[in-house]
């Protein structure tokens, strides 16, 4: 996954895709612990590195929106 992809995103889609991302884990997890052999090993670690990304960006988001000041 690009980080320019991720700057595009707004939040909501970027949620959306952190959803997917859990759910695509924890079949892969459920398919190495039942035995079943997976098509690319590093597939989990990926995964792991893509959903800990969109988590980064996601909270940099976050932090950006609380720090501004408010004009009054």
């Amino acid at each position: 996954m690009k980080t320019r992809e991720l700057v595009t995103k707004d939040a909501g889609k970027l949620k959306e895709q952190l959803l997917e991302l859990k759910k695509e884990l924890m079949k892969e997890l459920s398919q190495q612990s039942t035995g079943a052999t997976s098509k690319s090993p590093k597939k989990v670690r990926q995964l792991k590195k893509n959903i800990a990304q969109v988590m980064t960006f996601l909270n940099k988001n976050k932090q950006k929106v609380e720090v501004q000041p408010k004009h009054e």
